[in-house]
């Protein structure tokens, strides 16, 4: 019993003693009477007697001397000693000397029979009379009397000071008791274990006098007293009332070193002072570590539990490790056990986590996933989860916050589906975001924009461009208003699958509901029509971007120019492109690369680098390049011509793709059929044929001009210019980029330029 720490009372424990003096183990009965007076109780006169005859029936001096101090004790008790027990102690001392210590018996037959309220007031009759004063309530005339008794040298007895503490303690005057009495107590030097310490924390408690607790509790520590567990539970309490949060520690720290049972209650108070304390967090998994090792977390009452895993609201590791703990522990889990973990993991974004505990977990109340979907779109949002921390597994969390709320018999709101619509779109999941998207499409309120907005950039990541065309048919369906953002990733899947009439046409309907186009939609736009090779559209559509530049500050990079150039050159537009190529060197958009530090030129020496440059523009800037350099010589400003080379660097050549015009053809005619069709089902329709299409081989993405290599040399040829190729002119890697160049001497390309008019008229 003692082992499992079963509670034993004083019926028990008499009956163990009387067990062993039977047997003839007065040494065990002595240890078990020691061991029952430090926890507060006193043997029975029954148990004395049977200890003292066990004790005298041995003939070692040792036991006859304990024999004789246990009788001395029974004679201080003052308590009647029935017949049977003074025999056997008449065997021992003698029937004289039991009748000169005890008294004689009383005889049974002329004895009335009285209750128990007369029997203590006889059992008080012959109390001092100070004594007498405090039974009476007049606590003033008592400790007058007292202080006389004392000045008087009279010492007063055990018997009537125990009494006075109890009558103190009962009539709630627990501060005269151990100001006045307790004292008297110490100076008579009466054992420790006579003093009723116990019984005195326990009045003042329930008079809620708790520094006086405190008080009687040190002169428990000071004297050495033997501190029963309910004592220290109201230890526990009193500190935790007078906000002792340090105190209130070191006493559990105390009962669990000792290994004192520990009810809910002090265990409550426990918790209450850890989590007030500094470093609570480290404590409290050190404590949830110890009542498990000691098999008490069962006993933990599920508010000083939720209160514990508050503490690791910040540590998502503490709050997991406490948990399993109290869960390996036998500890009944509750809702709030489960919502204070779930909490901690979600707000610093562990959403696997979040998951696995879900789908573990039965008992998770509608409330706490509510606040772990609405954790879920602050994490989207960027507001919650730990820097650095891969925000992964957001839509396995989300798609299981929605189907529990359905379990519940709770209906998710719209926010709580736009929340999952979002975390969809972060995680790739198109394909449950157009599902969910569907599911709201009956809504009151519906799916946000924003919402809609992250699941097109989803699908555009992916490279799907159909998905894309199927979400924001699905956004069409559910009523939700475009922006500019959702117009910008529509138009640009359409331009990846090639489709520039249908981009053209969705920027119409852009521009029909007042929405400013931003500089992605214009660069999609030129690039749909490069792809098609739709150059007048392209210029309408650049010379809105420029009005647009103008007004928003924009800067038009090679992005822009390069696309549009390209094509203007492939198209034969050979002035216009010369001109828009003009101003975009003028705006600084082809800097020169900056020469090679391991790499030098001859004096005089011209270097034009083109190796970055697709085939139309490279044509084009070549072009450019050698008609300043005439413009100079007619007008006589270059005059070293002698000196030095013209090089020209561009990248290595390569047989160029062929270009398949029947494919453009055939996208052509899938979107003029569905021309005239309207809203989502024109834009269904165009997608569903394109399909077909595909798969039979007949739909190809068209060819850009912008993919075919350079083709600089051929037309330097074609002209009788004197470049040659000559890969040692330059290094064979020039900026990282495997090139080759064209030379010849300044002098042969001016008179080139100045004597062969017919071939560059155009210049």
């Amino acid at each position: 019993m003692q082992q499992l720490e079963v509670p034993m009372d004083a019926v028990v424990l008499n009956s163990v003693i009387c067990t062993c003096a039977s047997a003839g183990k007065w040494e065990a009965a002595m240890d078990e009477c020691a061991g029952m007076r430090e926890l507060g109780l006193e043997p029975s006169v029954g148990t004395l007697g049977a200890v003292i005859v066990s004790c005298a029936r041995d003939g070692d001096p040792d036991a006859r001397n304990h024999a004789w101090k246990q009788f001395m004790h029974l004679k201080r008790m003052q308590v009647p000693v029935d017949a049977a027990t003074r025999s056997s102690l008449a065997t021992v001392f003698g029937g004289s000397s039991v009748e000169d210590h005890l008294g004689p018996l009383p005889d049974p037959v002329h004895k009335p029979r009285r209750s128990k309220p007369e029997a203590e007031i006889q059992a008080r009759s012959s109390l001092p009379p100070w004594a007498e004063h405090m039974q009476a309530g007049d606590w003033s005339k008592a400790q007058y009397a007292l202080q006389d008794a004392l000045l008087g040298g009279q010492q007063p007895e055990l018997r009537a000071l125990q009494l006075v503490v109890k009558l103190a303690a009962d009539a709630g005057q627990c501060q005269w008791a151990v100001g006045q009495v307790l004292p008297m107590l110490h100076e008579l030097q009466i054992a420790t274990a006579e003093i009723p310490y116990n019984d005195l924390v326990t009045r003042c408690a329930e008079a809620e006098d708790w520094p006086l607790v405190l008080e009687v509790y040190e002169h428990m520590l000071h004297r050495g007293a033997n501190v029963a567990p309910p004592t220290y539970r109201r230890v526990l309490e009193a500190n935790c009332r007078g906000e002792l949060w340090e105190g209130a520690i070191n006493v559990f720290e105390e009962m669990m070193e000792r290994k004192v049972v520990m009810d809910s209650a002090a265990l409550d108070w426990a918790v209450h002072a850890i989590v007030r304390a500094p470093d609570a967090a480290a404590r409290g998994t050190e404590v949830v570590l110890q009542l498990g090792k000691r098999g008490l977390l069962r006993e933990l009452p599920a508010s000083a539990g939720v209160a514990l895993l508050d503490l690791c609201a910040s540590s998502p590791n503490q709050a997991r490790k406490m948990y399993d703990m109290m869960q390996a522990g036998g500890m009944a889990l509750c809702p709030e056990h489960h919502g204070a973990v779930l909490g901690a993991l979600a707000r610093a974004g562990r959403w696997l986590q979040v998951t696995s505990l879900l789908q573990s977990t039965a008992d998770v109340e509608p409330g706490m996933l509510r606040r772990l979907l609405e954790e879920l779109r602050d994490d989207s949002a960027g507001v919650r989860g730990e820097p650095g921390s891969p925000r992964v597994g957001r839509w396995a969390a989300a798609e299981l916050g929605l189907q529990r709320l359905e379990r519940c018999g709770e209906v998710p709101n719209d926010r709580e589906y736009c929340t999952a619509l979002r975390c969809a779109a972060e995680d790739g999941e198109v394909e449950a975001g157009l599902g969910l998207l569907q599911a709201l499409r009956h809504a009151p309120g519906g799916a946000d924009t924003e919402s809609c907005n992250a699941l097109l950039s989803a699908g555009q990541e992916g490279g799907q461009w159909k998905q894309v065309l199927e979400v924001y048919m699905a956004m069409q369906e559910a009523r939700v208003k475009p922006n500019t953002h959702t117009y910008c990733t529509v138009i640009t899947a359409w331009q990846e699958a090639g489709q520039w009439e249908a981009a053209l046409q969705l920027f119409g309907e852009m521009r029909a509901n007042a929405i400013t186009a931003d500089f992605p939609t214009f660069r999609a736009l030129i690039l749909a029509c490069a792809g098609g090779g739709q150059w007048q559209r392209m210029v309408a559509v650049f010379k809105l971007l420029h009005k647009e530049a103008l007004v928003q500050g924009w800067h038009l990079d090679q992005t822009i120019y390069q696309p549009l150039l390209s094509t203007l050159w492939g198209a034969h537009q050979r002035r216009l492109t010369l001109s828009l190529l003009r101003h975009a060197l003028s705006e600084g958009v082809f800097a020169q690369p900056q020469l090679p530090t391991d790499h030098t030129l001859e004096e005089g020496t011209q270097l034009l680098d083109i190796s970055s440059l697709p085939r139309g523009l490279a044509e084009a800037r070549v072009i450019l390049w050698l008609g300043e350099m005439k413009r100079m010589l007619r007008a006589s400003l270059d005059t070293a011509v002698d000196v030095g080379k013209v090089i020209i660097i561009l990248p290595m050549d390569a047989a160029p793709p062929e270009v398949g015009s029947t494919s453009l053809q055939s996208n052509k005619n899938v979107v003029k059929k569905h021309r005239d069709r309207r809203g989502a089902n024109r834009w269904k329709g165009m997608v569903e044929m394109m399909e077909s299409k595909k798969a039979d081989g007949g739909l190809q993405k068209p060819q850009s001009m912008e993919d075919d290599p350079p083709s600089v040399l051929a037309m330097l040829r074609r002209l009788q210019s004197p470049f040659e190729a000559t890969p040692e002119a330059a290094p064979s890697r020039w900026n990282d980029n495997e090139v080759r160049c064209l030379t010849a001497t300044k002098a042969e390309v001016c008179a080139w330029l100045m004597e062969n008019d017919e071939h560059t008229g155009l210049l």
